[in-house]
């Protein structure tokens, strides 16, 4: 173990493909997956199944066919879309992914070994897996070295986070987890986008998860920062807005000439919705923060036009298609919901 030169050269080639073609097959499975269950490709979902692929063929690379590794990928692409929404729902904190991609994905893999192994691709092998006439034997022993070191891991990390947290503490106060570690520990700014100037403190990042997303009609959030955007497109900030909710409606837009007025309710060609009087980089990071949210913890207004987003750019929603009224309407009625008011929103072809 650990010598670059006791290693099957032979073997190599056939490494590196069926590494390559396991990682190409789960981001197609997981860009399609997302697409039936989120209504519309993920960018973040189809780079976790690239990587969900990869972890899933470190343990069966040598050992089985290129046609196996094309399964084997397509099966880490459906299953990490699926953890990663389950882990969303129970409200696991995890913001990449990480559980997903690499305890779902590496104990799949493992266990493909017991499956998918051929000693035709590899005669170290002692037997062939499951699928391959070898019998459950494999199957059975993989499965058990997961168990084995399943056990260890959560009880040496169990020891270790109790000692931790028991001399110096596991959690920094609340205000430091919504600005971030990096402001708080570096005095830096790891993701410029996403943070904004408030009137306490520079760089604190606006409040991610203010509503629970819910189809009767309730409360939204408490406590967020409030953004009301004027001509001159500052952004003013205050800590104890009223308290808005589901039924409520958000303030009329000023008048603004749009062309609108001659559109039919529903339009099957594009359309843009354009959000003026609100710095750009306040409606980018909302959108972003409904983004990583959806579809557990969003608002119906979001769902309902998400799918049919084609794309956003400097405060221009464009829309595949949809009735652009209705659409607007709840474009205004999210912006209130996390307190931005003053928002001009005009539809254009």
């Amino acid at each position: 173990p650990g010598s670059t030169m006791a290693a099957d050269w032979t073997l190599i080639g056939h490494i590196a493909t069926t590494t390559n073609t396991a990682a190409a097959a789960a981001a197609i499975s997981a860009t399609l997956t997302a697409w039936v269950l989120l209504g519309k490709p993920d960018l973040s979902m189809a780079l976790n199944g690239g990587l969900a692929g990869l972890v899933a063929i470190t343990a069966p690379t040598a050992f089985v066919s290129v046609g196996s590794s094309l399964f084997i990928g397509f099966g880490a692409g459906i299953l990490v879309v699926l953890a990663v929404l389950f882990f969303d729902r129970v409200k696991v904190d995890d913001p990449v992914g990480a559980i997903s991609v690499h305890l779902a994905s590496g104990a799949y893999g493992t266990l493909s070994v017991g499956l998918f192994a051929d000693k035709a691709i590899n005669p170290a092998l002692a037997k062939n897996g499951l699928f391959f006439g070898g019998g459950p034997d494999l199957f059975q022993a993989q499965l058990l070295g997961i168990l084995a070191v399943g056990a260890f891991t959560f009880t040496a990390s169990l020891i270790g986070w109790s000692v931790i947290k028991g001399l110096v503490g596991l959690r920094v106060p609340p205000e430091e987890e919504l600005e971030g570690l990096d402001i708080g520990e570096h005095g830096l700014t790891a993701y410029p986008d996403f943070a904004l100037i408030t009137a306490g403190r520079a760089g604190s990042a606006f409040q991610a998860r203010p509503i629970a997303a819910r189809e009767e009609l309730a409360p939204a959030f408490q406590g967020t920062p409030s953004m009301a955007g004027g001509p001159a497109g500052g952004t003013k900030m205050s800590g104890s807005p009223s308290t808005p909710s589901f039924s409520r409606k958000p303030p009329t837009a000023r008048a603004e000439p749009s062309r609108s007025a001659t559109m039919t309710a529903t339009r099957e060609r594009p359309f843009k919705l354009v959000v003026k009087e609100v710095e750009k980089k306040v409606v980018k990071q909302i959108w972003a923060n409904l983004c990583n949210d959806y579809p557990h913890n969003t608002p119906q207004d979001f769902n309902d036009i998400y799918p049919h987003v084609a794309s956003v750019t400097d405060g221009v929603f464009t829309f595949r298609r949809g009735d652009p009224s209705r659409f607007k309407e709840k474009m205004e009625q999210l912006l209130y919901l996390y307190g931005v008011e003053g928002a001009v929103i005009t539809v254009e072809s």
